[in-house]
């Protein structure tokens, strides 16, 4: 197999997809094609979507040797096989093999197709490409609508389980999600506020106590999960992440408090994280 490989990262909306030199860790600039998807419509159209993508970004390079896809969950990722169900997005793919459909469709072996975890992916792209370059013991989590994470330890990429974690009365997402800050700043103020970016904006005691307790929930996660564990470096993404000042302080704050050098650090990359991650799972 050459050293030529197709990232591709699947969205909720839509899918971005990447030419990426896995050899020498670079991308084939012109090859980066977004496309939005009809997520909610059969799974014909869904794959008729995806394909004519990739292959917008393959005629770039025709001697593409692999792919590797960034894949929002629930997913099999070994098998290839969709079970997405209840999340108002890829309903109609449930329980296909949708790395049979994309050999077929593009005649490449179901050995060189390879999915992985959209999170994990994303720890991927910004350890080889991004601003973890180098680290070996690194978490990487996204804060959004809801809470990704990943872990690589020792070479080995560790799927992430942080969004499930039990925290306080219900889960690490619940309170890491955007609706946390949304629905804390409407239950003392009774106002509701379209998103995190609203908020963000209001610079007042009221609201620097929100992103203060909302850096320390995150930085009490982080120890709460990975206490046997724990990472030298934190990669945080995600449009959250976009407020980094308000809370981020906050949280790196609490760990040294708790005698904890762990670092914080913004994701670089930005969407292009998962799809080149998605492409560096075929590095040997």
């Amino acid at each position: 197999m050459n050293h030529w490989v197709l990232g591709i990262d699947i969205g909720g909306t839509h899918i971005s997809c990447c030419i990426v030199d896995i050899l020498n860790n670079r991308i084939l600039e012109e090859s980066f094609i977004r496309e939005d998807v009809r997520a909610n419509d059969t799974a014909d159209a869904i794959l008729e979507d995806w394909l004519r993508a990739i292959r917008k970004s393959l005629s770039y390079f025709p001697a593409t040797a692999a792919i590797g896809v960034a894949m929002p969950g629930p997913f099999d990722y070994e098998n290839g096989v969709s079970l997405i169900k209840g999340l108002q997005k890829y309903e109609a793919l449930y329980g296909l093999n949708i790395k049979k459909m994309l050999s077929i469709a593009l005649d490449i072996p179901t050995a060189n197709i390879q999915f992985l975890n959209d999170a994990s992916c994303y720890l991927l792209g910004e350890i080889h490409f991004g601003a973890a370059k180098g680290e070996t013991n690194v978490v990487g989590i996204t804060l959004g609508t809801g809470l990704g994470s990943g872990q690589y330890h020792q070479e080995r990429l560790i799927e992430g389980d942080l969004w499930c974690t039990p925290f306080k009365s219900a889960t690490a997402e619940d309170y890491m999600a955007a609706r946390w800050l949304i629905n804390e700043y409407h239950s003392r103020t009774g106002t509701w506020l379209q998103g995190v970016k609203d908020l963000a904006l209001i610079h007042d005691p009221l609201v620097d106590a929100i992103f203060q307790i909302y850096g320390q929930h995150l930085a009490q996660i982080i120890l709460q999960r990975y206490h046997d564990n724990l990472p030298e470096v934190v990669v945080v993404g995600g449009n959250i992440a976009k407020a980094w000042d308000r809370f981020m302080p906050h949280a790196q704050h609490y760990l040294q408090e708790q005698g904890h050098n762990i670092r914080c650090i913004p994701a670089l990359l930005g969407e292009r994280a998962a799809l080149l991650g998605a492409a560096s799972c075929f590095k040997r």
